[in-house]
């Protein structure tokens, strides 16, 4: 397969599908079989395909696609601007629900991860020393380049699925869905 030009002479690494273990994905065409996942890996899908994911990662394929395609500074996002964002996303899950267009248990979970996040709640687990142990696993899903740029889009989906893989942990607790984190 050809590799792709990003422009000014930079290439990017040739584009392969998941068909063997250990393969990325960044392919657009037709959906392929899934292959097994490498240990302590697991596969997520979007629109332009299937990628392996850290299992203990809460952010997803998104963040990892733009963590591959856009390794510009090295840097972290600021706290500041992942607390910004988490805080509109609580906002909108409360907007939601209040309208009735969010169930109010999906609501509470989102929610509840933004809380933890934010640091207003204690964790799931019974002592601070846990809270803020989960809460640095939390902030430390937030990898997204700051100088990667376009329109935020990136910045957006890597709070949406740190949220979203939290969310579903505690639903999980609940004995509501898998509480496995990509089980979108």
């Amino acid at each position: 397969m050809a590799a792709q030009w990003l422009g000014a002479g930079r290439r990017l690494r040739s584009i392969r599908p998941v068909t063997q273990k250990g393969a990325r994905s960044l392919d657009t065409t037709a959906a392929q079989p899934a292959a097994e996942p490498a240990s302590g890996t697991r596969i997520e899908r979007d629109p332009l395909g299937e990628l392996e994911v850290p299992s203990d990662a809460y952010y997803g394929v998104q963040t990892a696609r733009a963590i591959a395609n856009f390794p510009i500074s090295g840097r972290r996002p600021d706290p500041s601007l992942v607390r910004a964002a988490v805080q509109v996303k609580k906002a909108a899950a409360r907007a939601n629900r209040a309208t009735g267009r969010l169930p109010d248990q999906l609501a509470e979970a989102i929610i509840g991860a933004a809380d933890e996040i934010l640091g207003v709640t204690e964790a799931s687990g019974s002592g601070t020393g846990e809270a803020a142990e989960l809460q640095a696993r939390l902030l430390d899903a937030f990898r997204v380049d700051p100088f990667q740029a376009g329109a935020g889009v990136s910045h957006n989906m890597n709070t949406n699925e740190v949220l979203a893989n939290r969310a579903i942990e505690l639903l999980g607790e609940l004995g509501v869905g898998s509480g496995q984190r990509g089980d979108y």
